[in-house]
């Protein structure tokens, strides 16, 4: 993944899926982590964030981390997995990208 207005890429690395299957009673619900490579320009990071198990499709189940000038946050890790894991080359992890001058530190008054 690019961004068109700044010279950044994205680009999964690896996948770790330990996340409760549906339909399935788990002792923990377990979480997804991707590791990405971030790159602007020049400078190039490894991220790691996760998805928590047996929630979906809501801000409070992906973490969020700060790389290069960037906040990254892993909104969701899709496809959730069933009692069968998908392929790898089928999960999609959908992420906001932010600058860190704009992400609201809660200070403000």
């Amino acid at each position: 993944m690019g961004l068109v207005s700044e010279n950044m890429s994205i680009s999964f690395e690896k996948l770790t899926e330990s996340r409760c299957p549906k339909d399935v009673n788990c002792i923990q619900a377990g979480k997804g982590i991707v590791t990405l490579k971030v790159t602007v320009g020049n400078q190039s990071e490894d991220l790691v964030l996760s998805v928590k198990g047996l929630c979906e499709d809501e801000p409070r189940c992906g973490e969020a981390k700060n790389v290069l000038q960037y906040n990254i946050t892993l909104m969701s890790l899709t496809p959730y997995p069933g009692a069968v894991l998908m392929d790898e080359k089928q999960y999609v992890a959908q992420m906001v990208v932010t600058e860190k001058s704009n992400v609201p530190t809660g200070d403000e008054r």
